[in-house]
């Protein structure tokens, strides 16, 4: 989804990101999925080129995985009855909120780079 705020920069949205489960079954649709816990055939991750190294720390790279398997025909789903917590930047330093944003935008302009001519990226 192109932000405004950020100069029409591409970002991935996360559906849900934040709320509590749905308590539903089966499974659910969507462009992009976090790599928290993500599961896919090895055969596949190595097809696609694994993660991209040209993120930095942390941000972008699961949904660029994620657009690299749709932009094949292939879809992500997310298990409903899997229950998970995602304590976010946990492992990332706290080097102050610039250093973050800093790179926060540097993958924001990576992932744009790439996706913003995409139809079905998140």
């Amino acid at each position: 989804e192109s932000l405004a705020e950020f100069g029409g920069l591409r970002f991935p949205i996360h559906v849900r990101k934040g709320l509590r489960p749905a308590n539903a079954d089966g499974l659910l649709m969507a462009d992009a999925i976090t790599g928290a816990c993500l599961v896919m055939r090895r055969h596949e991750l190595e097809t696609l080129g694994g993660l991209d190294e040209n993120y930095a720390i942390g941000d972008f790279e699961d949904a660029d995985l994620c657009a690299r398997l749709t932009a094949r025909g292939q879809v992500c789903a997310v298990d409903q009855s899997v229950p998970m917590v995602h304590l976010e930047r946990q492992s990332q330093s706290d080097a102050g909120e610039g250093w973050r944003m800093n790179l926060t935008l540097f993958n924001a302009w990576t992932y744009h780079r790439r996706w913003a001519d995409a139809d079905a990226v998140a």
